[in-house]
């Protein structure tokens, strides 16, 4: 499953260059992480409340979940996250029929599996 969700500056550069391998997200009814997810981190800026067009996608590697006695409280989730291949981005996104992407997409993701020529506006890294 994709999960599209914001991320701030300071930490989507540190997701990107590799010195954050976890996110720790609240869990909720509609959204529920699972091993082997894909996280579209949208980097955004809280001070103009915009993205920054910057985006990168991380695959789910390891879930802890119900661990108070870790000091997690219930109801988040701790997830160790890699940057996704573009083979696996490729495997995913063009087995979904419904996720909004064509033949002739421009998203970076396409773009990095030869599958477009340039990003959307506004969607590149």
């Amino acid at each position: 499953m994709l999960h599209r969700l914001k991320c701030w500056p300071p930490y989507f550069g540190d997701m990107v260059d590799g010195k954050k391998t976890g996110e720790l997200r609240r869990e909720r009814e509609d959204r529920v992480f699972a091993v082997g997810d894909l996280l579209w981190m949208d980097e955004w800026d809280p001070e103009i409340e915009t993205s920054t067009g910057r985006a990168y996608v991380f695959t789910v590697t390891h879930l802890l979940r119900n661990a108070a006695h870790f000091g997690l409280r219930d109801g988040f989730v701790l997830m160790s996250v890699r940057p996704t291949t573009k083979y696996e981005w490729a495997d995913t996104h063009y087995a979904a029929a419904s996720d909004g992407h064509s033949e002739d997409c421009c998203c970076i993701f396409c773009v990095a599996a030869g599958k477009a020529d340039r990003p959307a506006a506004g969607r590149g890294s």
